[in-house]
């Protein structure tokens, strides 16, 4: 936690932070492209820390340390000791993904907490033979999904896991099924939802695969893998799933892993939506190493001993590219000695930039709403009336709205489409990012005012171009069906 908020405004507001404070502004029991939770909790970091960017982050820094705890926690289940505890707890905080989730506020901050929470309920239970404690599925898995959907994933894997077992009987219990009612209870507002807007989120997915995320085969999500989890802890987590399996009692938990490496691989998920389960992994591993070291040689004790140490060294090394630690220069100089710079692989289809992702989108929001702002500017009185600032994406519409750009704002992108138009009429348009064709067909001349542009931003919001759009063909509300563009 203490390392997360040191340098929690080193660089600046994420993209996708951006647009939860947006939804954060227009709570509801759902949104295009997310469940309620993140924009919930983004609006009590907003009022808790003042608007700043640390009362925001706060929140993922307090899962990321709740995180760490779980996994020492779920070693301590699987029946290891200290050694086993800190070796969990020491790969969960180090791994890059870890990292990442912690630091920036978005929906993938909780969803190592919960799936933790869940394997944790699910461990004790089998490791007892007592599914009383079974009862605690039920708020962790309701409020997970409506944290992140996929949360639903280690719920139905795990299940599938025992139910392959002969700790089946713990299904026959009661415990179990009051769990998925209380579970149904607390979604059935956001299927509700779902169902009343004819399930934008299942359009959304479609679009995001067919037309974002960059397909991978299995020597991709291997290395993926290895990327997010820092390729020296592999022989630990690949000792842990193997002891998993050699347990009788915990093979259930191994089954539901593999289940999940399976369903990601084959609906082609980003590699990452792994990432929540993996401190399962750390802590079984922990567990094998432990038992390793007490039943071997000194000269294996060393061995071990010396791999931990240079697995532990490495991942600091990496910090940087995870939490920026560093000024922006410093920073270019470590990625470039890495061979690293602007190469991280995202799971998406983007042209590099001068920095990795990650921290590309951390750069140019407010310099965007500051040019748009004097775009604004230059607009006479009357003009400015009823104009209205649209948007090609979230990122930029967010941004324009926290940074004020002087304009109600709007855009067909994702959430922004279903709030609808920011007037009902407008005289004037400035439209900022590349035309659509949409655009085109509501107004009949664009005119070019200025570009927007840092060096620092990601490749695909750089030299962006602000158009003013006078007398649209049609009203905004006529335009907006047409408007709409999920992804």
């Amino acid at each position: 936690m203490a390392l997360h908020l040191a340098f929690a405004t080193r660089y600046g507001w994420f993209r996708d932070e951006l647009y939860y404070v947006a939804c954060g502004r227009r709570l509801a029991l759902g949104y295009v492209d997310h469940p309620p939770l993140v924009a919930l909790v983004a609006r009590a970091g907003m009022a808790l820390g003042g608007g700043s960017l640390v009362g925001l982050r706060l929140f993922a820094a307090l899962a990321a340390a709740g995180t760490i705890v779980l996994a020492a926690e779920l070693a301590r289940t699987f029946g290891g000791r200290r050694v086993a505890e800190l070796v969990a707890a020491l790969a969960t905080a180090l791994a890059p993904y870890d990292l990442v989730v912690g630091h920036v506020y978005t929906m993938n901050a909780f969803e190592p907490l919960f799936w933790g929470g869940i394997a944790l309920v699910v461990a004790r239970a089998l490791r007892d033979d007592d599914a009383r404690g079974l009862v605690w599925l039920g708020p962790l898995v309701g409020l997970g999904v409506l944290g992140k959907h996929s949360a639903s994933w280690p719920a139905v894997a795990l299940a599938i896991g025992v139910a392959l077992s002969p700790s089946r009987r713990l299904l026959t219990r009661r415990e179990p099924w009051i769990a998925a009612a209380v579970a149904i209870v607390l979604v059935a507002p956001h299927v509700a939802w779902q169902v009343q807007h004819d399930f934008p989120t299942r359009e959304f997915a479609r679009a995001a695969l067919s037309g974002k995320n960059e397909p991978y085969g299995a020597a991709g999500l291997a290395a993926q893998l290895l990327q997010l989890f820092h390729p020296l802890s592999a022989p630990l987590w690949i000792a842990g799933l193997v002891s998993l399996f050699r347990s009788r009692v915990f093979r259930p938990i191994g089954v539901a892993l593999v289940l999940l490496v399976v369903l990601v691989f084959a609906t082609q998920a980003k590699v990452y939506y792994l990432g929540p389960a993996w401190p399962w992994l750390f802590a079984a591993g922990g567990v094998a190493l432990e038992r390793s070291l007490g039943a071997g040689s000194t000269s294996r004790r060393r061995l071990a001993v010396a791999y931990g140490v240079l697995a532990a060294a490495t991942a600091l090394v990496l910090v940087p590219a995870a939490i920026p630690v560093l000024p922006v220069p410093a920073f270019q100089r470590y990625a470039r000695a890495l061979g690293v710079l602007g190469e991280q692989r995202t799971g998406e289809k983007m042209r590099p930039a001068s920095l990795p992702q990650l921290y590309a989108d951390m750069h140019g929001w407010p310099e965007l709403a500051a040019t748009a702002r004097g775009v604004v500017a230059a607009l006479s009185d009357e003009e400015r009336r009823d104009a209205v600032l649209l948007a090609s994406n979230y990122g930029e519409a967010s941004a324009l709205e926290h940074f004020d750009a002087g304009l109600p704002v709007g855009s067909g992108d994702n959430g922004w489409w279903l709030w609808g138009p920011p007037r009902a009429r407008a005289s004037v348009v400035v439209w900022v990012g590349h035309p659509t064709d949409a655009l085109r067909e509501l107004c009949p001349t664009l005119e070019e005012a200025t570009r927007a542009d840092h060096e620092l931003a990601r490749a695909d919001e750089r030299d962006l171009p602000l158009y003013v759009c006078r007398a649209p063909r049609v009203s905004l509300t006529e335009a907006w069906p047409r408007m709409k563009h999920y992804r």
